[in-house]
């Protein structure tokens, strides 16, 4: 159960003289304003979430190995810029200024509102012919079903025997009664947050991770808290750290090919984390939409609910096959089934008939999006951003759907430009982007941006350059020109 008791979270010394790291060249003209820009830089890229106890002055000093009025003169200037709160005695802690707070933000809209423009806000497949082939023996199907009402809030059993069948290949043995068939996995997200979320329960959540899963979490009542994600991935000690410390009453994990990094925890990891959760207790919900979308030779870890198998798995069609096929599902322990379901009847009564006929025609082939296409566009989109943002720092993923990119040039600036003001300046342009706040838990991120590659390579080259344009104006203090950022996701 949650504890009572909200735990502040804290960073210590050395760790943040860790991230601080030391100067490169060229070097600042006083060390305290290389302090100052790399905390004030952790704070708006996450890595130090908001409401964090940062270490005493007399502390970080001794970690840097600076005098006391160095990191003095720091603490002041982020004071002074709204990024640190100092509480007479009760320490320092990281906030964001009010500008900040008002960011672009809230849930992505992936509606098709403009033609006219080149979309890099939605990280989704479009239909191919296997998805055409499916529906037409759907269809074929489809009049055996008309004779009952159509409700099936567990699922059809054609669809629920074959999503076991996809874990037994994976690893991981399971019974059709553990599958409960849901309108999507953001559908499925909900379900498990408003069945295991109490009003003010703690609920630990990447960040960055998939805006309208933080919605749902949040709209469940859940209090977040942000585990961070470098653009390297999960840190599976820092989880466990986190885990251990909260005592969540949920955990929201992406772990295969993370949304929007990219990355891949390995077995070890998933290990690591799953012990912590066992000695914490709370439940945990472990987003698989992407786990068939592996663009490198990389060996794929068992499922998460082979290292804990009280996890709840939520898993997707619309991201191996075509977003517009809605059509989602929890794996969970059995003991949990009927909590969920009653949860279910609450939000809906079920998938249709027709999705569900053309989703078991599907899964058992593997993913009809072109890897091999797929992964072509992510290497021209890496090629395209090193060569006209070779400032911008990228690490390539090795599956999913986007690429995660750290806005470059920016550790010596005195105030760099961040994502919300690209997005802006893009949007003048015809070039939709979502800015890397829209991924934050915390508010933060701007110092991100989510380019995905499911477009074709055509898209990618002629939105680089133009993107690049935006935010090369953007860096010499051009105004975005009051273009209104659209949440088209």
């Amino acid at each position: 159960m949650d504890r009572p008791m909200n735990p502040v979270p804290t960073i210590s010394a050395a760790r943040l003289a860790t991230l601080i790291g030391t100067p490169g060249l060229p070097a600042p003209r006083t060390l305290y304003r290389w302090v100052f820009l790399r905390i004030a830089r952790l704070i708006l890229d996450g890595q130090l979430p908001v409401g964090t106890r940062l270490p005493s002055e007399r502390a970080l000093s001794q970690s840097l190995q600076y005098s006391r009025i160095t990191v003095a003169n720091a603490y002041r200037d982020l004071r002074d810029i709204g990024l640190l709160q100092t509480r007479p005695g009760d320490g320092s802690y990281a906030v964001l200024p009010e500008d900040h707070q008002r960011r672009l933000t809230g849930p992505l809209d992936p509606s098709d509102v403009r033609r006219d423009v080149i979309d890099l806000t939605c990280a989704a497949p479009t239909g191919g012919e296997r998805v055409a082939d499916a529906y037409r023996e759907a269809m074929a199907e489809l009049p055996a079903q008309l004779a009952g009402a159509g409700y099936h809030p567990l699922g059809l059993p054609q669809l629920t025997g074959v999503i076991a069948q996809w874990y037994e290949r994976r690893g991981l043995p399971t019974d059709p009664g553990q599958i409960i068939v849901t309108s999507g996995a953001l559908s499925a997200i909900a379900i498990v947050a408003h069945t295991v979320i109490a009003p003010g329960n703690r609920v630990l959540c990447e960040s960055p991770t998939y805006p309208n899963a933080v919605a749902a979490l949040s709209g469940a009542g859940g209090r977040l808290h942000p585990l961070p994600v470098p653009p390297t991935g999960l840190d599976p000690q820092v989880a466990a750290e986190q885990i251990t410390r909260l005592r969540p009453a949920l955990t929201a994990l992406i772990v295969d090919f993370h949304n929007p990094t990219g990355t891949l925890v390995p077995d070890e990891g998933r290990s690591r984390i799953a012990d912590a959760l066992r000695t914490a207790g709370g439940h945990v919900v472990v987003d698989e939409s992407l786990v068939e979308l592996r663009l490198d030779d990389v060996a794929m870890p068992r499922p998460f609910a082979a290292h804990l198998p009280r996890a709840l798995t939520v898993g997707s069609v619309s991201k191996a096959h075509w977003g517009g096929l809605r059509l989602g599902w929890i794996r969970a322990p059995r003991s949990m089934v009927a909590d969920l379901m009653r949860t279910r009847l609450r939000l809906d009564l079920g998938a249709a008939p027709l999705e569900q006929l053309a989703a078991a025609r599907l899964l058992p082939a593997g993913p009809s999006v072109d890897l091999t296409g797929l992964r072509r566009r992510r290497d021209v989109l890496l090629e395209l951003l090193g060569r006209h943002l070779d400032a911008w720092q990228v690490v390539r993923p090795v599956g999913g759907l986007s690429v995660w990119c750290e806005l470059g040039g920016r550790h010596l600036a005195e105030t760099p430009p961040g994502s919300a003001g690209l997005v802006s300046m893009a949007d003048g342009l015809d070039v939709l982007l979502a800015a890397g706040s829209m991924f934050a838990v915390s508010g933060s991120l701007d110092g991100f941006l989510r380019i995905p590659f499911s477009q074709p390579e055509a898209v990618l080259r002629q939105a680089v350059p133009l993107i690049a344009h935006a935010w090369h104006e953007l860096s010499r203090g051009v105004a975005p020109g009051g273009h209104r950022p659209r949440l088209v996701a």
